[in-house]
């Protein structure tokens, strides 16, 4: 991100003209308000433009991430903007990790869980993915069908869709991915969308929430599941994460939002999987707990591993991937490089077939 000039400081989204584009420099407000601004993608390092003002003067009309939104005159005034000197979302040269950080799946030393054979990828290889589209488009579909879920289909319960045809490889070899079982097994782990109705188990505690999909791991003597074992684990999750929490007997519906996408993060990354797909991972949190997800996903594909991400926040896209496919009408629209896109280019690829 280009910094702003100091001549540039102190200006708020209210202030800024119709048809100039602004770069967000910090977001004030707190508690439902704060929130709203999250929801609607008003972060730090977004690209946001004025559309227009309402006759009275409020509301206004912006854009941001292709979309057209109001947002009151007042509320744009808790937002500190620099107008933009570069051309929309350019990135810099090269994927450089957000910190230091030890990544998390391999734990102390690196060696937690790591591999005893070499991954077979070659350097340099491309790791990270996004897969964008409109609404209904068929990503969330196409991530079900490739772990082997049968959920219902956007907004219609009790509509699901089964894999009927098409070839699931990994590394050269085929798999099948029949049900989330074999879909661990196979090496692959899907974030859901729906963090709270698919995600978590919300009467649960967070040990039990994170050890929940590697129990097989934590049976002792093949009769009952290690305390010992499970508390390791859920430890290194919890230190791994930074996941704030009382104790790991806490439930996990009593945490936040982001907190508890990072217990269901960790649950995935005790699995060891190859391929990681995480459908909107950032939604709904707030902007800490996205910075450290964004340094877990650039610090896993450092590590060799695939990650898959579906968002709808352009900046999350381009900040962090390699290579983006653009879904339009349940097809494959094109596929662009991440460095050298613009959001003009993907949103028009992404209407190829409505």
């Amino acid at each position: 991100m280009v910094l702003p000039k100091e001549t540039d400081r102190g200006m708020t989204l209210k202030e800024l003209q119709v048809g100039k584009t602004a770069t967000i420099l910090s977001v004030g407000g707190n508690g439902a308000l704060r929130q709203h601004f999250l929801d609607m993608g008003l972060i730090q390092g977004t690209e946001v433009t004025i559309v227009k003002y309402a006759p009275m003067g409020d509301p206004v009309e912006i854009r941001i991430h292709g979309y057209e939104l109001t947002i009151r005159l007042e509320d744009a005034g808790q937002i500190e903007i620099t107008p933009a000197h570069e051309p929309h979302y350019k990135k810099k040269e090269g994927r450089q990790p957000l910190g230091d950080a030890q990544h998390p799946g391999y734990g102390e030393a690196g060696i937690f869980h790591e591999k005893k054979t070499e991954h077979p990828l070659p350097e340099n290889t491309t790791l990270t993915f996004a897969l964008v589209g409109n609404q209904n488009c068929g990503k969330t579909t196409l991530f079900n069908q490739l772990t082997g879920s049968n959920q219902h289909v956007g907004n219609f319960p009790g509509v699901t869709v089964d894999r009927k045809d098409g070839v699931i490889k990994l590394d050269g070899k085929e798999v099948r991915n029949r049900n989330a079982r074999e879909s661990i097994k196979n090496g692959f782990a899907l974030l859901t969308e729906e963090r709270r109705a698919t995600g978590i188990f919300g009467i649960l505690n967070i040990r039990e929430n994170t050890v929940i999909s590697s129990l097989k791991k934590h049976k002792k003597a093949g009769f009952y599941l290690s305390d010992k074992s499970m508390e390791k684990d859920t430890a290194w999750a919890i230190d791994a994460m930074h996941i704030k929490t009382p104790s790991q007997k806490t439930k996990i519906r009593s945490l936040s939002g982001g907190n508890q996408q990072k217990v269901i993060l960790g649950r995935w990354l005790l699995t060891e999987p190859e391929v990681l797909m995480l459908d909107e991972p950032t939604r709904g949190i707030d902007v800490g707990a996205k910075y450290e997800i964004y340094q877990l996903i650039i610090d896993l594909a450092n590590k060799g591993k695939v990650v898959l991400m579906v968002s709808s926040e352009m900046p999350e896209l381009l900040g962090v991937c390699d290579r983006i496919l653009v879904m339009s009408g349940g097809k494959l629209a094109g596929e662009v490089d991440a460095k050298n896109t613009t959001q003009e280019e993907i949103m028009s690829l992404a209407a190829k077939y409505v």
